[in-house]
């Protein structure tokens, strides 16, 4: 049996440009990547996303007939979108691979950890963020701190929700506004916490990991993949 990584965080952070450069380091160093356990997901495809590796881009009519059919699948509601997760092929992954990575709202992580217990699946939770603890008291802030947390994160995400530029305003509040009770949730939930201040440009990531030494803020996403690759060895 193998174990779970529930990867969790705000909008644009760039917790999946952060699994997919982790990948090519495994390449890189000739070890197998961890299994990515995939989402069912009602919303539309974006550019560069692909059926069944992204998500499996099912409407929400078909998700809720598939959990009518299946005890296994569970639905939840994401920023207007109905996502499922299919325990019975979540269970099965971890009993096929030694590391499984799920990412999912953190809203929705207790009740996957209650299925966990369930299924005697093992998992550890990792919860990326824009920010550090260090960045909030640079800033005059408290991370633990709602108002100061706001302020913060509100002007962080703002900006990189508007240079992805595929949500609409509304849509941009509403994403932010869940911000900073997602990072409660993961403050009360005893979370790993792991910053990334490079959000969605794995190409970045990854340029800067292969030429750390020459390149700017290299050093800080360096110790960003030794603390992701410490969880995640950690776990095995």
């Amino acid at each position: 049996m193998g174990k779970l990584i529930i990867i969790s965080g705000p909008s644009c952070v760039g917790k999946g440009p952060l699994v997919d450069t982790l990948n090519l380091y495994f390449d890189s160093v000739g070890r197998p990547r961890p299994h990515k356990h995939v989402l069912y997901n009602s919303r539309t495809k974006r550019p560069g996303e692909e059926d069944g590796k992204t998500y499996h881009f099912w409407s929400i009519a078909e998700q809720e007939k598939e959990e009518l059919n299946n005890s296994k699948c569970t639905t939840f509601t994401v920023h207007g979108d109905k996502q499922m997760i299919n325990f019975e092929t979540l269970e099965n992954e971890v009993k096929m691979y030694d590391v499984v990575l799920l990412e999912i709202a953190i809203d929705h992580v207790p009740t996957v950890l209650d299925k966990c217990i369930e299924y005697g699946i093992t998992v550890k939770q990792i919860f990326v963020s824009p920010l550090s603890k260090d960045d909030f008291r640079l800033i005059g802030g408290n991370y633990e701190d709602l108002h100061d947390r706001e302020i913060a994160l509100k002007a962080v995400m703002l900006t990189k929700l508007a240079n992805r530029g595929t949500e609409t305003k509304e849509k941009q509040e509403d994403r932010f506004s869940n911000a900073s009770k997602e990072f409660q949730i993961a403050i009360d939930n005893g979370a790993e916490m792991v910053c990334n201040h490079f959000g969605e440009d794995n190409k970045r990531l990854w340029d800067l990991f292969k030429e750390f030494v020459s390149k700017p803020g290299s050093l800080e996403i360096v110790k960003t993949f030794i603390h992701f690759l410490n969880v995640i060895d950690n776990t095995r």
